[in-house]
């Protein structure tokens, strides 16, 4: 495809004769599917029944699988030619990111499905597995769950002979109609004890040390800018290293509900998303991180002069709310950017919340969060400015309130709730008009109720 794009690419096959290319079974069956799928855009598929829909799904997934076959058997040949060291590409897998835009892991799945598949017997412990090779050519196995197979294969024992991979195969085809790759893989862990169980023991022990080595050499965590306000993050992570992380945001996770009466709305994802934070968020609190070009670890924020919006050192660009968040319980570094762009003044321009503060406004509040219905312990909370700092609300008790992230960021990124400073002094939550049409202060059930004059 040279300097084009693999969309250019993939249109140029459909638009190329079969004789320019060769006369070739190939050439003619990619230029034949990229045409008629081509086709397939403008068609509306509202007058389909229900029951033809699932199955055209289904048939759509066998066509991904007939595809993948194909593009494996395409690249084991190129890497049979050796196009990809030509090209200057130490693998297959870093040709094809570097050539086709493929991410990582796709890349490697497709290098994975090329040595398994059709390579020379060296990938999949050195057995080509051709019964996956059909089953994936006819669309009755997916790409996924042959790429499974080939990592159990690659983990055959030293002892396993050529029967017995052949075997592995052939329970791992049959185990495949019914379960996914992560099941294959699991499958896996067990298949070598099985076909010999002689040596079951000393070859655990040393699968599962390859099976380590090889996750700590996966290992990265990636950030992406998506260009729409959020950024993807991917990763991999061996069993142990991630247990670790799960046993530290699983306190943070847990739901949290929005009032007495409601359920939290965030799925486990989001759940999991915001606990990430929330430990991100403590961790440069305490001040206990290394230090980045010989200063602590922080974050830092310009913004304008007239204006709540910020924009951190890496470029990212910041609502009102989130400036708003960031200023109201962060170990920050402000910048103030005045109308022309010039930076006016640099340091620390707010007190936060620490030491005799904090611990008055953790008493007052009972130790917990304060808004309604929410027990996170004062460990996991924030203390909220109730009168905004940058609006002239001071740092003492009176004007902080004990929030968990996750009411931290409700009441900051939206205008349903708010937090008053009652007369004796302990914060009450205003709800929205779907909670209360009279919106009557509420208090977590652990606060004194209101005094009325």
């Amino acid at each position: 495809m040279g300097g084009r794009s693999y969309v250019e690419g993939v249109t140029a096959i459909a638009e190329t004769p079969p004789e320019a290319v060769g006369p070739h079974a190939w050439a003619e069956g990619l230029a034949a599917a990229s045409a008629a799928l081509s086709g397939l855009a403008a068609a509306p598929g509202w007058s389909l029944r229900d029951a033809q829909v699932l199955t055209l799904a289904d048939a759509a997934t066998r066509l991904v699988a007939q595809v993948e076959a194909t593009r494996a058997r395409i690249v084991a040949e190129c890497a049979r030619r050796g196009l990809p060291k030509a090209a200057g590409s130490p693998s297959v897998a870093a040709w094809l990111r570097a050539r086709q835009g493929l991410s990582p892991r796709a890349a490697r799945q497709v290098q994975t499905l090329a040595d398994g598949l059709y390579g020379p017997a060296v990938g999949s412990g050195g057995h080509r597995m051709e019964v996956v090779a059909e089953l994936l050519s006819e669309g009755a196995m997916h790409a996924e769950q042959a790429v499974a197979a080939a990592q159990v294969l690659d983990e055959a024992p030293p002892s396993a002979g050529p029967a017995t991979k052949v075997d592995a195969e052939r329970m791992l085809v049959e185990h495949a109609a019914r379960i996914d790759a992560v099941g294959l893989r699991r499958l896996g862990a067990h298949l070598w004890a099985v076909l010999d169980p002689d040596a079951a023991d000393a070859e655990e022990a040393r699968r599962l040390a390859a099976q380590e080595a090889r996750a700590a050499a996966r290992r990265r965590l990636s950030f992406m800018r998506y260009g729409d306000g959020s950024t993807g993050i991917s990763g991999c992570l061996p069993d142990a290293d991630a247990a670790l992380v799960r046993k530290a945001i699983d306190p943070l996770a847990k739901p949290c509900p929005a009032s007495d009466d409601e359920p939290d709305p965030r799925t486990a994802t989001q759940r999991n998303a915001d606990a990430l934070v929330d430990l991100a968020h403590r961790a440069l609190d305490t001040g206990m991180l290394p230090e980045s070009g010989g200063q602590a670890t922080q974050v830092v924020v310009t913004v304008d002069e007239h204006a709540d919006r910020g924009v951190l050192d890496d470029g990212t660009a910041l609502s009102t709310a989130t400036t708003s968040w960031l200023a109201c319980d962060a170990e920050v570094v402000w910048a103030i950017r005045n109308s022309v762009g010039l930076i006016t003044k640099l340091g620390r321009t707010r007190r936060y919340f620490t030491g005799a503060a904090r611990r008055a406004v953790i008493l007052r509040d009972g130790g917990r969060c304060a808004f309604p219905g929410c027990d996170r312990p004062a460990s996991w909370c924030h203390v909220h400015h109730i009168v905004r700092w940058k609006d002239g609300g001071p740092t003492d008790p009176d004007n902080g309130v004990l929030l968990c992230g996750w009411h931290h960021r409700l009441v900051h990124h939206t205008d349903t709730w708010s937090v008053v400073a009652d007369t004796d002094g302990h914060p009450s939550f205003i709800p929205p008009p779907w909670v209360d049409p009279e919106r009557r202060p509420l208090r977590n059930a652990h606060a004194p109720s209101p005094r009325r004059e």
